[in-house]
């Protein structure tokens, strides 16, 4: 019987750094494939409302996506507990070759009870076997043909409706549509819920208010308060090409290289402001007396530390919530895609283009492989102090590579948009800044 790879992403597996949640196990091209681990990735921090709020309620989800080669990913979501008898859950996820093996799968097994049988033996399956009978029931059927979006999530229900939906609708060789299993309603995520042709969701209140919410996250409405790029008319578009154009060139031919806005820049709000209050406020002390010097360079070193703390987990906040391909949708990008530069100055843009395309979301990459959320919320460092946590923490940034130069090089030759505010490249590139300057 053919086997499939697939992929786990759990709090519970022993991993190289514990058990704090990562990839766990990935068999076949899935150990090494970059592209497929940061979409199915992707997918699990898409399902909560935060990387430390973890589902419950639900039993068991189904969902998938598929990819630009003409595989597709079954994902499927379990609840579980974890080491420590907590609400926590697993993902699963299951490679297909093509889109007519996943739909083989679907008509004939249950990829909810092979996604469990990696836990049902003291090893782990080296491939899954297909087993179990074929979720997508008749009477799931004519779900198929519903107008995607935002459902409320059913426990035993949605996961037939999302089988349903991935097998009727990649009949004939079409691509199945993106479904994410089961997810957290709450409107910080309610952004990432577009990326999916379906999203079935937790915690979906019945409201007309809702409603509206809801059509404008389907029609991609709004009332113009959306995180995402609009599209410029004609005007505007060309009146952005001819600034483009000025501000590629004119910082390349006269280079002006600043620090880049972020925790102890010059310019831009400092990351850390956010953090400051949690300090602890150095009480002057009699001069002359040794222990009081000793308590006040003790007092001293733990305000730094927790500060640093809090700089740090601001950043870490950010860099979660960041989707690398909405890099594609800035203005930068658009510029250094369509604006010509002289043959002096194609080293340099072809520098900015791999920062935005590969050096930016594989740094985020990067940072998650470190496993830097212990140090934040429940785990064995918890019972650290400030200290020693900032020491620890300390050890592991110099294993980092922000992408510093590509970052300054493209803040220098784009000021008139990356002093903006509301700039996505300044945002990510303070994020480099960050770590690269608490790393030195």
């Amino acid at each position: 019987m053919t086997g499939y790879d697939y992929i786990v992403y759990d709090n519970r597996t022993p991993g190289p750094e514990g058990y704090d949640w990562s990839i766990k196990i990935a068999t076949g091209v899935l150990k090494s494939d970059r592209r497929i681990r940061r979409k199915f990735v992707e997918y699990c921090e898409d399902s909560s409302a935060s990387p430390t709020q973890p589902l419950r309620g639900f039993g068991e989800a189904l969902g998938g996506f598929p990819l630009a080669d003409g595989s597709c990913l079954i994902c499927v979501t379990l609840e579980t507990r974890d080491r420590s008898d907590r609400n926590s859950c697993a993902f699963v996820g299951i490679l297909f070759c093509d889109f007519s093996s996943m739909r083989t799968l679907l008509k004939r097994g249950d990829p909810i009870e092979m996604a469990r049988s990696v836990y049902d033996g003291p090893d782990h399956p080296p491939m899954l076997q297909r087993c179990g009978s074929s979720l997508a029931t008749a009477a799931a059927e004519n779900s198929a043909n519903r107008r995607g979006g935002i459902r409320a999530f059913v426990p035993n229900s949605s996961p037939k409706e999302a089988a349903s939906l991935l097998l009727e609708q990649s009949k004939a060789a079409k691509a199945p549509p993106s479904v994410l299993g089961v997810a957290t309603w709450a409107a910080r995520n309610a952004r990432s819920l577009r990326n999916y042709d379906v999203a079935f969701c937790i915690g979906l209140p019945d409201s007309r208010e809702l409603a509206g919410e809801v059509q404008d996250l389907e029609t991609g409405e709004s009332d113009g308060s959306s995180t995402r790029p609009a599209l410029l008319p004609a005007l505007a578009q060309a009146a952005v090409l001819f600034v483009a154009v000025a501000a590629l060139l004119t910082p390349i031919l006269l280079p002006v290289r600043g620090p880049l806005p972020g925790a102890g820049s010059s310019s831009g709000t400092p990351v850390a402001a956010a953090g400051q209050d949690k300090s602890i406020p150095v009480q002057p002390l009699p001069a002359g007396d040794a222990s009081s010097e000793e308590a006040a360079n003790s007092l001293a070193k733990r305000d730094e530390s927790q500060q640093f703390l809090s700089r740090f987990e601001k950043a870490l906040n950010d860099l979660y919530e960041l989707a690398p391909e909405e890099l594609l949708a800035t203005p930068e990008y658009k510029a250094l895609q369509d604006v010509p530069v002289l043959a002096r100055h194609e080293k340099d843009r072809q520098t900015m283009l791999r920062l935005l395309t590969e050096d930016l979301p594989a740094f985020r990459d990067e940072v998650k492989d470190k496993h830097f959320w212990p140090f934040f919320r429940a785990s064995p460092l918890s019972a650290l102090s400030p200290e020693q946590k900032a020491a620890k923490l300390r050890d592991r940034l110099p294993q980092l590579n922000p992408p510093v130069g590509a970052c300054e090089l493209l803040y220098g030759s784009f000021r008139f948009w990356t002093e903006r505010e509301d700039s996505l490249t300044r945002k990510w590139c303070g994020i480099v800044e960050v770590m690269s300057v608490e790393g030195e």
